[in-house]
């Protein structure tokens, strides 16, 4: 049996590791996913001719559209809203760096979406990922599980993100990111839910400040987390300092988050500023070289 868990840090680093990341929880997932997902020469290989082929190189942002069966499970998000932020984060890099090619590697199962992007916006050199080439019927095929590794390695090395956390994708390539030698929390934009780890330990949040909303609504806390995906997002609950909000990822709504306050029993949004997550320490069977630059 795994002694994995997902959503925890091991207690041989929290401390100093709580110190210099965002999402401790996520770099740890991601050690994990990096040292499984560990490419064979051959493959390594394919990934840098086609990135020699295709014309990748920095600076790029990586967008991650996740469709056909996953639009059963999470709303909609049309190609403008990804590159809404594509196009601030290359206004923000020209200002500091000067004129650059935008570049963008779009991946997606929907293989309509790079002639819409092409359409749309002229002004961008678009480089295709393998699954929305290959197609949806080939997904279960050797040349799509290629594909999709490919995207998976090329969207990581990407310098900004803009994806969505409802996709097992966005997630995998989010944990992965996070090992790198900065925190790539800030280096992304999430369209929808909040990240969440199948079958792992709730995330929850410890309140910092007190917050009234002007016209407290708050969900029945028995209403389960599927019907609270499909409410508007309006009802704001009412809550303490020290008060724990199991947090549910499918509430999520730009900067409110969404939950169960453990007080007070009842489900609302919350502001994501107010809170901070409660980290989950698990004793794992791991040696820890001691190093002071660590």
């Amino acid at each position: 049996m795994s002694v994995f868990v997902p959503n925890t840090i091991p207690s041989q680093f929290l401390q100093r590791i709580k110190l210099i990341l965002a999402e401790p929880w996520m770099w740890w997932t991601g050690h994990l996913m990096n040292y499984i997902f560990q490419l064979s020469q051959s493959m390594s290989k394919e990934v840098e001719d086609y990135k020699t082929k295709s014309g990748f190189g920095h600076p790029i942002i990586g967008i991650h559209v996740r469709r056909t069966d996953k639009i059963k499970v999470a709303n909609y998000q049309d190609l403008d809203s990804y590159m809404e932020y594509a196009i601030t984060w290359y206004d923000q890099y020209i200002i500091r760096h000067g004129n650059v090619p935008r570049k963008i590697f779009l991946a997606s199962d929907d293989p309509a979406i790079m002639e819409e992007a092409k359409s749309k916006y002229p002004n961008y050199q678009f480089i295709c990922g393998e699954s929305a080439s290959a197609g949806l019927k080939s997904r279960f095929t050797k040349n799509g599980l290629f594909g999709i590794v490919k995207d998976i390695f090329l969207l990581r090395e990407c310098d900004y993100l803009v994806l969505t956390m409802s996709s097992n994708i966005g997630r995998l390539i989010q944990e992965m990111r996070e090992t790198s030698s900065h925190d790539a929390t800030f280096l992304s934009a999430n369209l929808d839910y909040s990240y969440h780890a199948t079958r792992g330990r709730d995330i929850v949040h410890e309140v910092l400040y007190d917050h009234i909303p002007l016209t407290p609504c708050e969900l029945p806390s028995n209403m389960d987390k599927e019907a609270q995906r499909h409410t508007d997002g309006t009802c704001e609950m009412t809550m303490k300092v020290g008060d724990r909000i199991i947090n549910n990822p499918l509430l999520k709504r730009g900067l409110m988050l969404g939950g169960l306050n453990k007080r007070t029993k009842r489900v609302g949004m919350y502001p994501a500023f107010k809170v901070k997550p409660v980290l989950m320490p698990v004793s794992y069977p791991i040696s820890v070289v001691q190093n002071d630059d660590f």
